[in-house]
């Protein structure tokens, strides 16, 4: 379960932390998702389900271009999201 909670860990301190732009973090998350896909699939389905229906989609609203987006809001839903979901496979790294 590392890939899942990896994500998780890297979507905490880009959101407490703060983050230099939406488009980045954005494109962190989408390449982190892509290079680490069926490894997350294999760790649990549900999760890589959402990621790939959903998460990817929130980023995809910082491609340039698009502007007046709720990333900042939805990123941060789709985290607690993640970390419910890990908490119920007993993932709960992340806080």
């Amino acid at each position: 379960m590392k890939k899942i909670r990896s994500l998780l860990e890297l979507m905490q301190k880009n959101i407490e932390n703060g983050y230099k732009s939406e488009h980045a973090f954005s494109t962190l998350i989408e390449d982190y998702i892509h290079d680490n896909f069926w490894q997350i699939n294999e760790e649990n389905e549900d999760v890589a389900t959402y990621l790939n229906d959903d998460v990817l989609d929130i980023c995809e609203q910082t491609e340039l271009g698009l502007e007046g987006t709720q990333f900042r809001t939805e990123v941060v839903e789709a985290y607690h999201k993640l970390l419910k979901m890990a908490e119920m496979i007993g993932e709960a790294g992340a806080r």
